[in-house]
């Protein structure tokens, strides 16, 4: 009985598989290359092999120790009769998660408010659209230090800082896909708002579910609309009872057409 072929065995590996392969071979390939460091160092005495030259890195316990000694270390208190240092290291990450929690809320409002503004005026994208583009143009560790200067000035909160950080990199993507989302609706989908004497806010707020790819769209992803009868050219649109005034209306949009 013959083995079946590394192609085929590698084809019913999942994605979600795949990526905690990848994942588990470069962190032992990361380790591999920590300990290989220590232990050129302590063959070489400290010397790259082959030359006179020391080693960029020191390879002692005290600049490079183990791996075992790192993750003991996460077990062990941080300082005599305290709490141990991972339990210590989650607490200051959750911190640090809900400021920047904070920032991508402040962020993504801030971006959909700006793309609504674009969208429905076209002075305003053109005066302030530039602008939004060039605030990206700055690095932020040349941002960083002035955000913390005028927060510690104004005695603002510590994590305002890092929450006004968050927001400034949060902003610009959700402003870019707001744009693009509301601009993509086929211009059919537009002409049948404008036919039914839609507001411009009303064609904003339905616009989602013009999207091929949205879970409320009647579209079939193929041009069509699921359950929808199709219709034939000249054929009268009956009038819905409880709005009447919009079959008159899209019957006239199509004859006018």
């Amino acid at each position: 009985m013959t083995s079946p072929s590394p192609a085929i065995a590698s084809s019913k590996i999942g994605p979600r598989s795949r990526a905690l392969l990848g994942f588990a071979l470069v962190l032992a390939g990361l380790v591999a290359l920590w300990e290989g460091y220590k232990l050129m160092g302590a063959v070489t005495d400290g010397k790259i092999p082959f030359t006179g030259f020391d080693l960029p890195v020191r390879y002692d316990d005290q600049s490079m120790p183990h791996i075992w000694q790192i993750v003991g270390s996460l077990f062990q208190p941080a300082r005599r009769g305290g709490e141990p240092l991972a339990f210590l290291l989650a607490g200051a990450a959750a911190v640090t998660f809900l400021e920047a929690l904070a920032g991508f809320a402040a962020g993504s409002v801030i971006g959909f408010g700006l793309g609504l503004l674009f969208v429905r005026s076209p002075l305003a994208e053109k005066g302030l659209f530039p602008w939004v583009v060039a605030s990206q143009t700055v690095p932020l560790v040349a941002i960083a230090p002035i955000v913390v200067l005028w927060a510690g000035k104004a005695r603002l909160p510590l994590w305002m800082p890092v929450a006004a950080l968050a927001a400034y990199l949060s902003f610009f993507p959700v402003t870019i896909n707001t744009v693009r989302g509301l601009r993509s609706p086929p211009p059919i989908a537009t002409e049948l708002f404008r036919s039914y004497a839609a507001t411009p806010s009303g064609r904003c707020c339905s616009s989602c579910g013009f999207l091929p790819s949205s879970p409320m769209s009647g579209h079939d992803g193929r041009g069509g609309s699921r359950g929808a009868r199709t219709r034939h050219p000249g054929e009268r649109i009956p009038e819905d009872p409880g709005r009447p005034h919009r079959g008159r209306q899209l019957n006239a949009h199509l004859k006018g057409g």
